[in-house]
């Protein structure tokens, strides 16, 4: 699931979603003109990750009333997959709603019935207009879709301080970003303060767009016919790291009369606080869509070091919590029963250690 340091994590409205590791704040201009409308916003104003390079940036030229320089995102079919590409056209403009939206600048109160009125992003089947009220010297969206610049530029209108962004994207899409707010030669990532939607990790939070169509996955939910695993704590001893604290997800179903399959889960304990995995290891054994299985959940206290392909990592893995598991747990004994799982990191210390150790790891 990782996209960036970290494991995957669940979000506010029970999303299972990957980490980002960003703290982000409100811009507090944003927070006056908002205010101003009396529109109170979501975020608060949490410490921010720090401020981008400094550079020169010309200001945007602001849009009139109607004029759209859409940035398109077109699925395309890719080995059994759908990928996003983007189209610079021009495409015919269309009365979005964020054109209702400028229309009514100059008037609070009209501005301020729209924005209680209206969710944010605006989702227009599959279009969806990003928009952030504030004074700015420019603007950036900032994502991880695939096929698109990682930063888009938003347009501001006319004689307004609204910005905004059009993109058309496939149907039950969702995409985690954060604006870039860029004044006086530095920058800013902050949230969208008009979207109280967040997925949350270690670093702080971006926010979460749901596009036409999505739904939450069932399988991240707390199911109350599913028979809940227990979490027991362990420990392992180690030549190169000392003692190392994590934890052992044991299935409902546990028997030491059986042998189980064995999953070692980098950053476990994010995946525990973060991700829900608990719930999702409940639910798929449920639904006997994973067999029963154990599953060690460890943390690194340097994982920069460690998980970069660090040799004593997967000596660590494979000599020591491997066999220390098995002489307390009935283990399978056989490569395609034990796996390795991580994100960012956590998964290039999961290939390292399979690489390393060939016939250990299925």
């Amino acid at each position: 699931y990782g996209n960036t340091d970290g494991a995957f994590r669940l979000a506010e409205n029970g999303d299972h979603v990957p980490f980002w590791p960003a703290r982000a704040s409100v811009c507090p201009r944003a927070a006056d003109t908002l205010g101003a409308l009396g529109i109170t916003t979501p975020c608060g104003s949490s410490p921010s990750n720090g401020w981008g390079r400094a550079y020169d940036r010309e200001p945007q030229t602001p849009l009139a009333l109607g004029e759209s320089r859409r940035r398109v995102a077109r699925p395309r079919r890719t080995g059994g997959g759908v990928r996003m590409t983007a189209s610079r056209r021009h495409a015919r403009p269309r009365r979005l709603g964020v054109y209702d939206l400028i229309s009514r600048w100059g008037n609070h109160d009209a501005v301020r019935d729209f924005m209680q009125s209206h969710k944010f992003p605006l989702v227009d089947g599959t279009q969806v207009t990003f928009v952030w009220i504030g004074h700015a010297d420019g603007v950036s969206l900032r994502h991880w879709v695939f096929g698109l610049e990682s930063a888009t530029t938003l347009e501001r209108a006319a004689n307004t301080d609204i910005w905004f962004l059009t993109l058309e994207i496939p149907p039950s899409s969702r995409v985690e970003y954060k604006f870039e707010v860029h004044r006086g030669g530095g920058s800013e990532w902050i949230e969208d303060p008009l979207n109280p939607a967040r997925a949350r990790d270690p670093f702080g939070a971006n926010s979460v767009l749901q596009g036409e169509g999505y739904v939450v996955p069932d399988w991240t939910n707390p199911d109350p016919i599913a028979r809940p695993g227990s979490i027991e704590p362990f420990h392992v001893e180690s030549k190169a790291w000392g003692r190392r604290s994590g934890q052992l997800y044991l299935p409902a179903r546990f028997r030491r009369s059986r042998q189980y399959p064995l999953l070692v889960v980098h950053d476990g304990e994010d995946y525990l606080r973060y991700a829900g995995l608990q719930t999702v290891l409940d639910n798929l054994i449920h639904r006997l869509e994973i067999p029963d299985l154990i599953v060690a959940l460890f943390n690194s206290p340097d994982r920069l070091n460690e998980y970069a392909d660090d040799e004593n990592h997967a000596r660590f893995v494979t000599d020591e919590l491997l066999p220390q598991v098995a002489a307390k747990f009935p283990l399978l004994d056989r490569p395609q029963d034990r796996g390795l799982m991580g994100a960012s990191f956590g998964a290039i210390a999961s290939f390292s250690t399979a690489l390393r150790y060939p016939g250990v790891w299925g």
